[in-house]
């Protein structure tokens, strides 16, 4: 996929919230919103159609589980996040658990079987430092905490983010650097239990100090999980490989407002409010720095800006229309919480402080107008159809997809030839074969751009053509002549306004039906017709032998002599024996002429 332009545009999904604090996105491009005050799940499809899939809106409550999602009840669902088969976590931070909406076929509906996979809905914070009630290798489903952030990996690993801590629920039992995590149990993997803090960068993660985690995100390949430590005014990164975790972006704690962009992310001031956090498929990470209220991103090269926001949260939400709806987003006053970005690069944003979810477009929306070109005409000799299209636009489509069809002469297809999709670049080449294409025959040429980015963009275009078939040139007359003799060869074309006749006689041939020749030696003949309509051609090929003359012969006579001689002859290595007759004339036994042409 081509680079897409920056994230520049900021537009609001209208929808009535009381509290929208999660969100994620689906490969499909379907958003799910966690509604916290209303307690329910919302999911908003690609069309922009809105529902409710989890929850009863207004009721709140720990129910359901075992049950359609639509059944239970929730208190303060916040974060959400979606595994690789699309099923739906949810972090139910009043409940104290996390609970699982299992997809059937792929999507998230209303009927969907809702779990709980992790906690036991108690609340271990007063339980001391280390307590093993508190969540560390135990179930899942033993554990106690107030999860916050929660993010599964390619491996379907969850990670829960808690008061101090991140825990991760092995799917599989695995084993790292030593130590052997069973599958379905929880653990500890950043952090200590209970000890809030700041401490522990570049070294193990298990021996950290973090405070109050908020907002956390895996990278695309599952590599690295990010962290907004969200009391220490920083977000830092756990490496899964080795387990080590360093800073990511911001100075730390005591050191907040707002500074560095433009610079290095570990350089910069972030403010006490890293609530939300994301990552896109080109590893650069969004950051919810609510405190300041704007959306800041660090690139690949680890360099921070902010993408959205002016630092002040006063007057009107000014990115709703008519007066800020699809302005720059950098002139946008927000007041975000939690963040997502689809598989475009455009960010969501839940703003919790104005009840609307807002977005980031990232890059232009292309009009395409395709055409095909091909050449004509088309004759059934080639070998290959080349169309050549283009798009019509400057953005480069994401793919082009190829169709051949065979039509009837109104253009419309009769199903007698076709190709099948087929994506390929703006060329393509259509291998002719003459056993499924005939020739004498109307065609289509198909081509359709597509472009996925920062939202389906789909045109196609239509070319006829027309595949004539080629002259079929036949040779008569003698092909067997004696040295020294000719021969006049026929072709079945006449030279007329509707075809041209070549023969390849001498250097530049001649334009006649016929042709007289007088070969010394066995050659070929080529007769080329051209339609001059079409300028489609087609050429015969002709031996003419040469028979070779003057045999050697051995004579033998009878006793007699007024008998007959017995003539043996060689002519091109074949051996025949006779009597004399027909060429032969016989004087005497001592004096005769022989004329003798071999012909086989």
């Amino acid at each position: 996929m081509e680079s897409m332009e920056p994230p520049q545009m900021v537009v609001q999904l209208t929808h009535i919230f009381w509290g929208p604090e999660g969100i994620a996105i689906d490969v499909s491009g379907n958003m799910y919103i966690a509604d916290m005050a209303n307690g329910v799940i919302l999911k908003v499809s690609t069309a922009g159609a809105i529902s409710k899939v989890a929850g009863t809106s207004g009721s709140y409550g720990y129910s359901g589980d075992g049950g359609p999602a639509s059944a239970a009840l929730f208190n303060r669902p916040t974060f959400l996040c979606l595994d690789p088969s699309n099923n739906l976590y949810i972090s139910d931070a009043g409940n104290f658990v996390v609970r699982k909406i299992t997809a059937q076929n792929g999507i998230i509906n209303p009927n969907c079987t809702i779990t709980t996979v992790a906690g036991d809905g108690t609340n271990c914070y007063s339980g001391g430092p280390g307590n093993p009630v508190c969540g560390n290798a135990v179930l899942a489903t033993a554990a106690s905490f107030v999860p916050t952030g929660i993010a599964i990996d390619n491996n379907y690993n969850l990670y829960i983010a808690t008061s101090s801590t991140i825990k991760e629920v092995f799917n599989a039992t695995t084993v790292i650097n030593g130590t052997t995590y069973q599958a379905g149990y929880i653990y500890i993997v950043v952090g200590t239990e209970n000890l809030s803090g700041f401490s522990g960068n570049n070294g193990p993660a298990i021996n950290a100090v973090i405070n109050s985690p908020q907002g956390i995100a895996l990278d695309a390949n599952s590599a690295n999980l990010y962290i907004c430590d969200n009391d220490n005014n920083q977000v830092r990164k756990f490496n899964l490989a080795t387990r080590i975790i360093t800073a990511f972006a911001g100075i730390g704690p005591g050191i907040g407002s707002f500074g560095g962009d433009g610079g290095p992310a570990t350089s910069a001031k972030l403010s006490a409010g890293q609530f939300g956090i994301a990552v896109d498929a080109n590893n650069n990470v969004y950051i919810v720095d609510q405190g300041n209220f704007r959306i800041r991103m660090v690139n690949a090269a680890g360099i921070i800006s902010t993408i959205a926001g002016t630092g002040s949260p006063n007057g009107a939400c000014n990115y709703l229309a008519p007066t800020g709806n699809n302005n720059s987003s950098t002139g946008a006053n927000v007041n975000p919480y939690q963040i997502a970005v689809d598989a475009c690069g455009s960010v969501y944003f839940c703003d919790y402080g104005y009840y609307v979810v807002g977005k980031i477009a990232n890059g232009t929306v292309p009009i395409y107008n395709p055409t095909i070109s091909s050449p004509s005409p088309i004759c059934a000799s080639v070998g290959n159809i080349v169309a050549t299209g283009n798009s019509g636009s400057t953005i480069a489509p994401d793919s082009y997809s190829w169709q051949l069809l065979s039509c009837d002469a109104n253009g419309q297809p009769d199903g007698i030839y076709s190709s099948g999709w087929i994506v390929g670049g703006s060329t393509y080449m259509f291998p002719y074969t003459a056993s499924t294409m005939p020739c004498g025959h109307n065609y289509i040429i198909e081509m359709t751009v597509r472009k996925n980015c920062p939202q389906l963009s789909v045109a196609t275009a239509y070319t006829q053509v027309y595949i004539n078939c080629n002259p079929t040139p036949v040779i008569t007359g003698n092909t067997t002549i004696c040295s020294g003799s000719s021969t006049t060869l026929y072709g079945n074309y006449p030279p007329s306004s509707l075809y041209t006749v070549t023969w390849n006689i001498g250097h530049g041939g001649t334009h006649t039906q016929t042709v007289t020749v007088s070969p010394t030696t066995n050659t070929n003949y080529n007769l080329t017709v051209t339609n001059t309509n079409t300028g489609c051609s087609a050429t015969a090929s002709q031996l003419v032998t040469v028979a070779v003359n003057n045999p050697s012969f051995n004579l033998s006579d009878n006793t007699s002599l007024s008998g007959y001689a017995t003539i043996s002859a060689i002519a091109n290595n074949l051996a025949t024996t006779g009597s004399p007759g027909y060429g032969y004339i016989y004087f005497s036994r001592t004096f005769f002429s022989i004329w003798f042409c071999y012909l086989d």
